[in-house]
């Protein structure tokens, strides 16, 4: 199975104290291919370090370099793209905890390479993901951690 890794899913999947934590785990390690893009990496990076596992970051940054997630970046005109979907989700989006202006780029960008990979299965606790549709109309089906 190829899946894309949000960062819900990965802090999820990281941190043993998070509700879906075994179920997580097992998603990464079941998947045939797991893909992050830097956008994800960051703010996983950032959530990380919030909440006070600074060694967690290492392990992520550990598991891209050695290829556990497969990266991938976007080119100058996905940017373009990521503009428009989050435009158009903008204030449209609700959800139990408040997030500013709806889709954020990591959003944006997860959306994005659904389309690019063909992928449609994503891993993570966001409930944006079944609101909003990737570029071409498509929605992505969270993988239960319930």
């Amino acid at each position: 199975m190829r899946i894309i890794a949000d960062t819900s899913g990965i802090v999820t999947a990281i941190d043993a104290d998070q509700p879906g934590h075994e179920k997580a785990l097992a998603a990464l390690h079941e998947a045939a291919v797991a893909v992050v893009t830097p956008q994800v990496i960051a703010e996983t990076c950032h959530v990380l370090t919030r909440l006070g596992v600074p060694t967690a970051v290492d392990g992520l940054l550990e598991d891209v370099s050695r290829g556990f997630y497969e990266l991938w970046n976007p080119e100058p005109h996905h940017y373009s793209r990521a503009r428009e979907l989050m435009a158009k989700y903008r204030g449209s989006i609700s959800r139990k905890k408040p997030k500013p202006d709806g889709l954020d780029l990591a959003d944006a960008m997860n959306l994005i390479v659904a389309d690019e990979r063909g992928i449609q299965r994503i891993l993570t606790t966001d409930s944006d993901y079944r609101q909003a549709r990737t570029p071409e109309g498509r929605t992505l089906t969270p993988i239960p951690l319930g």
